[in-house]
């Protein structure tokens, strides 16, 4: 009988417990980008997205080679057109037709680092950067594209379409870089040719070549946008533009396309007013020749001058919700 009080005041005991609060420690804060690594890596609303953006954009490259005069031979599709030049002279443009892609979160699925520095509680840096980029290259089971993109890049490869890649990779992670792509089927024996990757310590002497041989001066309109606009990129994209008849543009950030924002030390809201007027700007681009595919875990809308490092709690906009609430409640 003793046993049994004991017990059922040991139940009770339990059960009151149960309805008092917990005072246990604050648990950890959770990092700002989990939630963003973990929709990525298992919503059907991602898969989605992406095969609709891919999807999209290969019937309109279709419909635009269809109605566009190009030569299809040897397998590739070429743009063959008249130029007049100022002096008179009329010359053949003849370049192949292409589409340029961004590699990471664009093509190549990279949330596997993400979530590496999560559990690690490490941070973005060249160093571990280039650690994931040669584990990459060893790995296979790394090997991971975006929903779509091997099904678009194969159906734009038989369309005749070359795909370029414009990457921030260095240089340094070229081998790993097309051991990757080369694993995922995008082998062709001038894919490094198409491969743009950083070179930061030469970028200013292949910047002054470009010019030269394009004919134009540094201080000439293309000249300044070279050297004034806010994406690294830009040397690249012309450097392509000038063998390649860009037909669409892919990316997962506003600077892997080729718009106008300057490089410039504006406070955020200026510079967040430039990037939202330049996808005005190019509205009749999206969906048609340009496609920008979802990354909510790193970018330039979080982590660059847009939206400093300590204002992100300042550039919510409650649309007026609370200041209605205290009023009407």
């Amino acid at each position: 009988m003793k046993a049994l009080r004991l017990s059922l005041q040991a139940l009770l005991l339990g059960l009151a417990l149960l309805t008092q609060p917990v005072r246990a420690e604050a648990p950890a804060q959770l990092p700002p980008d989990l939630l963003a690594v973990v929709w990525q890596q298992t919503s059907a609303e991602y898969k989605a997205l992406c095969m609709q953006v891919f999807q999209g954009a290969t019937q309109a490259m279709r419909s635009h080679v269809q109605g566009g005069e190009y030569l299809f031979q040897d397998g590739r599709l070429w743009l063959q057109t008249l130029v007049r030049h100022p002096d008179g002279r009329l010359t053949w443009d003849r370049r192949p037709v292409a589409l340029v892609m961004d590699l990471d979160e664009t093509v190549l699925d990279n949330s596997g680092f993400e979530a590496w520095a999560i559990q690690t509680r490490q941070t973005y840096n060249p160093k571990n950067w280039g650690h994931w980029m040669r584990f990459q290259g060893d790995t296979p089971s790394s090997w991971k594209a975006l929903p779509g993109a091997l099904e678009m890049i194969c159906e734009a490869r038989k369309m005749g379409i070359s795909p370029v890649f414009i990457t921030n990779r260095n240089e340094s992670g070229r081998a790993a870089t097309l051991a990757v792509l080369r694993g995922l089927g995008l082998d062709a024996p001038d894919l490094s040719e198409r491969l743009y990757m950083e070179d930061e310590p030469n970028e200013p002497k292949a910047r002054e070549a470009l010019l030269q041989d394009m004919g134009l001066a540094p201080d000439s309109p293309e000249g300044r946008r070279l050297a004034a606009n806010s994406s690294d990129k830009e040397r690249r994209r012309v450097d392509a533009m000038s063998r390649f008849h860009v037909v669409a543009w892919f990316g997962d950030n506003l600077y892997d396309f080729p718009v106008d924002v300057p490089n410039t030390s504006a406070p955020g809201e200026a510079i967040r007013k430039v990037r939202d007027e330049e996808v005005a700007r190019n509205a009749q681009r999206w969906g048609t020749s340009w496609f920008v595919l979802p990354n909510p875990m790193y970018g330039s809308w979080y982590y660059g001058p847009a939206v400093p490092s300590g204002t992100q709690l300042k550039v919510l906009d409650d649309f007026g919700f609370e200041a209605w609430r205290k009023k009407n409640l």
